[in-house]
């Protein structure tokens, strides 16, 4: 079977969701924090594992068809070249990665216009047109 793997990787905690590719939600995880500029890579990648093997259960990375990876962090060069090694040392080649700034505005306006404030853990305001 092959199968969708969505991460949002944080600052307060990673989330992420192991669906069929008819989008069928398999299994939901949680783990620790995900800002790969506070964390340094060793603890990202530790955390991001954890997160990542247990969606994954007893099924193989090589199961996984794409990913989308939204990373608190992410939005430097060298951060996001940081964040992709890490991603492709876990055996995938098909994936995305943007900050979770861009996935949260994708989440509420897919690639269309609009204008978005967040608060949480970090703050951030995108505007896209």
């Amino acid at each position: 079977m092959k199968y969708f793997l969505g991460i949002d990787s944080g600052g307060s905690r990673i989330k992420g969701v192991l669906c069929t590719l008819d989008a069928s939600i398999l299994r939901v995880g949680v783990g620790e924090p995900g800002n790969i500029s506070v964390l340094g890579r060793a603890a990202f990648a530790s955390n991001l594992q954890e997160v990542v093997t247990s969606l994954l259960g007893d099924d193989s990375v090589s199961e996984v068809q794409s990913a989308a990876f939204g990373v608190a962090g992410a939005g430097r060069e060298r951060e996001k070249k940081t964040a992709a090694e890490v991603i492709e040392a876990f055996g995938l080649s098909r994936f995305c990665l943007i900050t979770d700034a861009e996935l949260l505005h994708y989440s509420f306006y897919g690639s269309g216009d609009g204008f978005l404030v967040s608060s949480g853990t970090g703050s951030f305001c995108i505007f896209r047109n």
